[in-house]
C-alpha cells in the first residue's frame, strides 16, 4: 500500500530538531545558518502538512495555503544552495586568511549582502516563477499541491538554471575551502584565532563538514529532479516548447489539475516521476537531520539546548502547579459553599424570618418571667 506517512512524521521531527538551534546561532549572529534553518523549517512544515492533508485524496481545498506552500517548496532547493554558498564563502575567507575583524559599517554591509543572497534572491526566484506557471498548481494524491511549470527555454533560464548554477558555485567554494584547509592544516588554530571570526577549530570543522555533506546529498538530488523535470515532461518526445506569449502560456491559468496515484502509475511519465516526487519530499527531512547532526551535537550547543529546555520545563511545571492549585482552591470553595437555587434562597429567607420570630417570642417570654416576681413583691 502506498503511503507518505513516514515523510509526514520525519518532516515534522526534522523541523523540531533544527528549530532548537535558533537561539544559539541567533546570539552568534550567523546569518547563513539562520537562513538555512528558516528555509528548512518552512519547507519541512509545508511538506508535512501536504503529505498529511492529502493522504489518500486529491481534493481541491485550502487554496490560500496551497499558493503559499507550492512557492516555499519550489524555492527551497535554490534557497538552500544560496545559503550553502554564503556559509562556504565565509569559511573559505577564514581559511584563506582574508577574513578580518569588521567595522560596524562593514558588518551592516555584510548583513545586507547575506540577507539579499539568502532571502531576497529566493523571493525573486519565486516571483519569476509566474512567468512559466501555466496554471495555478497540481494536486497529487499523497503529495498535495505542487508547482506546475510550462516547459520552455525561458523556464530553463528562470527555473532550472539558477539552482544548478548555485550548486556549482557552492561546490567551487567547498573545493577552495578544502584546498586552504590542506595548505594550512598545521597552523589552522592560529589562523582561526587571528581571523577575529570567533570560530574555533571544532566549529569550523563542523560547519565545513555540514556544507560538504549537504552538497553531496542535495546537489545530486537537485540535478536529478531538474533533469527529470526537463526531459520527462510528456510522452510525445517533446522536451521544450517555444514561449509564444504571456497570454497563450497563461491561458486557463485558474485551472487546478488533480492526479491520483493510480493515474500516475498508468502512464510512463507518471511512473518515472513518482520516485522523484517521493525522494524530493523526503530530502528536506533528511537535510534537517544532517543539519542537526553537525551543528546540534557539539558540547556548547548541547549545553545551551539542555539549559533552555530545563528552563522551559521548569517554567511549564511551575505554571501547571499554579493552575492545578487554583483549580483545587476553586473546587474546595465550590464544595464548601455550593450555590443556592432561587427556591432554596426563598426557603432560607423564610427560615430566617421564622427564626427571628421565635427569638422575638423567646425574648418576650423571658422578659415576662423576669418581671412577674418583681410585680408580686410590689403587691405585697
Amino acid at each position: 500500500m502506498f503511503t507518505t506517512i513516514p515523510i509526514t512524521i520525519l518532516s515534522f521531527a526534522g523541523v523540531l530538531t533544527v528549530v532548537t538551534l535558533v537561539p544559539s546561532y541567533y546570539r552568534a549572529k550567523n546569518i547563513p545558518v539562520l537562513l538555512s534553518i528558516f528555509w528548512l523549517a518552512s519547507t519541512g512544515i509545508c511538506i508535512g502538512i501536504n503529505t498529511a492533508g492529502w493522504q489518500g485524496n486529491a481534493a481541491i481545498k485550502w487554496k490560500a495555503y496551497c499558493e503559499i506552500s507550492i512557492r516555499f517548496v519550489y524555492a527551497s532547493a535554490f534557497a538552500l544552495q544560496c545559503c550553502s554558498v554564503l556559509l562556504l564563502s565565509r569559511l573559505e575567507a577564514i581559511a584563506a586568511t582574508r577574513y578580518v575583524s569588521l567595522t560596524e559599517s562593514a558588518k551592516k554591509r555584510r548583513f545586507i549582502i547575506e540577507v539579499g543572497i539568502g532571502f531576497i534572491l529566493p523571493i525573486l526566484y519565486i516571483a519569476l516563477a509566474v512567468v512559466n506557471q501555466g496554471h495555478r498548481y497540481d494536486v497529487i494524491e499523497y503529495f498535495g499541491p505542487t508547482m506546475s511549470i510550462y516547459p520552455t527555454v525561458l523556464s530553463v533560464i528562470l527555473s532550472t538554471a539558477p539552482t544548478l548554477v548555485a550548486s556549482v558555485i557552492a561546490v567551487v567554494y567547498a573545493l577552495l575551502c578544502a584546498y586552504w584547509l590542506f595548505m594550512r592544516r598545521r597552523q589552522l588554530s592560529a589562523v582561526l584565532s587571528s581571523s577575529g571570526s570567533g570560530v574555533n577549530i571544532s566549529q569550523y570543522v563542523r560547519l565545513f563538514g555540514l556544507s560538504c555533506m549537504e552538497l553531496m546529498w542535495t546537489v545530486p538530488i537537485n540535478w536529478t529532479i531538474q533533469m527529470q523535470n526537463l526531459f520527462n515532461r510528456y510522452g510525445d518526445g517533446d522536451t521544450l516548447y517555444p514561449y509564444p506569449s504571456w497570454s497563450i502560456v497563461h491561458e486557463g491559468y485558474s485551472l487546478i489539475n488533480q492526479f491520483t496515484i493510480e493515474e500516475l502509475r498508468s502512464t510512463p511519465v507518471g511512473r518515472r516521476n513518482l520516485p522523484i516526487l517521493y525522494l524530493g519530499s523526503l530530502s528536506i527531512a533528511v537535510s534537517c537531520f544532517i543539519f542537526f547532526a553537525f551543528l546540534g551535537t557539539s558540547r556548547e550547543i548541547s549545553n545551551d539546548i539542555a539549559l533552555k529546555s530545563s528552563k522551559l520545563f521548569k517554567s511549564f511545571r511551575i505554571r501547571s502547579k499554579a493552575v492545578r492549585k487554583q483549580k483545587q482552591t476553586s473546587a474546595s470553595n465550590s464544595l464548601s459553599q455550593p450555590p443556592l437555587s432561587p427556591n432554596e434562597e426563598m426557603k432560607m429567607e423564610s427560615m430566617d424570618d421564622l427564626k427571628a420570630d421565635d427569638m422575638h417570642i423567646e425574648v418576650i417570654v423571658e422578659r415576662t418571667l423576669y418581671e412577674e416576681p418583681s410585680t408580686g413583691k410590689r403587691a405585697a
